[in-house]
């Protein structure tokens, strides 16, 4: 097995896709290996969390025909800034009656879709930044918003259908929220 010594002699990707693994060491990790592996969708395109959701989601297939459901993924610190927030549509939702589907995101008590403003699951694709609360700040270089302490970063699912029998479909949400006290000590003082 090689090890971190032998990583000139590898073999040398020509691409980085986003299920590949890259390896961190985890500073608040406690108990046994502090290495964790990161997907790296998040490091190559500048995301520090992402949530992978899937068509048979427990939550998605509790709610009465599969109607619109809400996941409060994340609590914000008084310090969290969030400038890029993006979903990816990995695999078309698919189900009888299903018209559509979309993903809203957003700070929960104060823009729910105020990062990402209907985003189509129904088809392969990506958005980003649509919502009210970054596309405007995206013109604004520097620009992100900061939402309120104890506030919760809500992903929103709605399938547009009645009774849907979801059979297919995958999203990924990928938020890069940044808190200047994470910065703290992170490289060597010159």
């Amino acid at each position: 097995m090689p090890t971190l010594d032998d990583a000139p002699t590898l073999p040398t990707l020509g691409a980085v896709k986003g299920q590949d693994s890259l390896l961190v060491s985890d500073k608040d990790g406690a108990g046994g290996s502090k290495v964790k592996r990161i997907p790296s969708a998040l490091v190559t395109h500048g995301f520090t969390h992402g949530w992978l959701f899937n068509y048979d989601n427990s939550e998605i297939a509790a709610t009465s025909g599969h109607a619109a459901t809400n996941f409060d993924v994340y609590t914000f610190d008084a310090n969290d800034r969030v400038d890029r927030v993006m979903v990816v549509c990995t695999e078309a939702f698919e189900g009888n009656s299903l018209s559509a589907a979309v993903v809203n995101v957003g700070a929960n008590t104060q823009d729910p879709d105020g990062y990402i403003n209907d985003a189509s699951v129904f088809a392969l694709g990506t958005m980003e930044n649509n919502g009210v609360k970054l596309d405007t700040e995206a013109d604004i270089i520097g620009g992100y918003d900061n939402p309120t302490d104890g506030d919760t970063l809500r992903i929103s699912f709605d399938p547009d259908a009645n009774n849907a029998d979801l059979t297919a479909g995958q999203f990924v949400v990928l938020a890069n929220i940044v808190n200047p006290t994470h910065f703290k000590d992170c490289l060597d003082p010159q």
